[in-house]
C-alpha cells in the first residue's frame, strides 16, 4: 500500500468514541478485530493441515509491545 493511499484510509477510519480510555494500545480497534474473528470463523473453517507462519517486524523506537529475540536474523521488533 503507497503511502498517499495510507493517508486516505487514515483520514476517514476511526474506531474509537472520542471520551473513550483504554487500557491497552489496541482497545481502539478491539471491538473491529472481534467483529472480523467472528465473521472469519463464519465463513472460513480451517482444515487439518494448516501452517502458521511467525516473522518479526523490525521496529527499533520504544513500544511496550517489542519483543527481542537474539537468535533471530531481525531480533528486535514487533511479532506478527
Amino acid at each position: 500500500m503507497g503511502c498517499t493511499r495510507w493517508h486516505q484510509l487514515d483520514r476517514y477510519l476511526y474506531t474509537a468514541e472520542v471520551s473513550q480510555t483504554f487500557q491497552s494500545p489496541f482497545g481502539r480497534v478491539w471491538d473491529l478485530s472481534e467483529l472480523l474473528r467472528a465473521r472469519s470463523l463464519q465463513y472460513w473453517r480451517p482444515g487439518k493441515h494448516l501452517c502458521v507462519d511467525e516473522a518479526i517486524a523490525r521496529f527499533t523506537r520504544r513500544a511496550s509491545e517489542v519483543v527481542i529475540i537474539k537468535t533471530k536474523p531481525t531480533p528486535e521488533g514487533f511479532k506478527i
